[in-house]
């Protein structure tokens, strides 16, 4: 279980000042453990080294992603992503902001990746009642603005392959493709709450 676990209730506060303190405290929280998986002694196996170039391109980067981030970090991201998808407006807010500077603060995670996941995060099903479609496409719109507003989806920087060695240069940040996909997306979401309106109105 994350150690950060406590510092994610606050932000579903109905208070904003809450939440934002909230957002500042696991922000600093999770850096400090990034801080001390990047000083920790890297690992290597020479196995994992050779079935790497046997991986396509995209599970690579995947890979490389989830070596490069503190084990909070990564629940974090699934945490937060996941908290898009509440009812309470002021827990979408909270998980929101809060994701928002964490995508600003590191350099180990790229926008395709983040993309698929929220993307994979917010499917809606026709089992799914009306409230609960709208709570989930809120998830998506709140999760994409989160990946626009960190700078995350036009980063032109490559990411970092070794927390020991930063200046490393990896896969890229972010791609036109990932760019595509996200606009894509939003455009998707304005069609159906255009389409939503119409229904309503007749």
């Amino acid at each position: 279980m994350s150690t950060t676990l406590p510092l994610f209730w606050p932000l579903s506060s109905a208070s904003t000042d809450e939440r934002l303190d909230a957002s500042v405290k696991l922000i600093n929280g999770l850096q400090q453990f990034q801080d001390s998986k990047a000083a920790a002694p890297a690992e290597s196996d020479a196995s994992e080294d050779d079935s790497d170039e046997d991986e396509d391109k995209g599970d690579s980067t995947k890979k490389l992603n989830e070596d490069l981030n503190s084990e909070d970090v990564k629940y974090a991201l699934r945490r937060l992503i996941r908290g898009l998808a509440s009812p309470r407006e002021s827990s979408r807010l909270g998980f929101s902001v809060a994701l928002t500077e964490l995508l600003a603060r590191l350099n180990t995670v790229d926008a395709a990746g983040i993309v698929s996941s929220i993307l994979e995060a917010s499917v809606t099903s026709n089992a799914m009642k009306g409230q609960e479609i709208r709570d989930t496409l809120f998830a998506r719109l709140f999760g994409l603005t989160a990946v626009i507003q960190s700078d995350l989806l036009f980063r032109t920087s490559r990411l970092t392959t070794s927390l020991s060695a930063p200046n490393e240069s990896g896969p890229p940040a972010s791609t036109l493709a990932a760019f595509q996909t996200a606009i894509t997306e939003l455009i998707n979401l304005g069609e159906k709450k255009s389409d939503s309106n119409g229904r309503t109105k007749r």
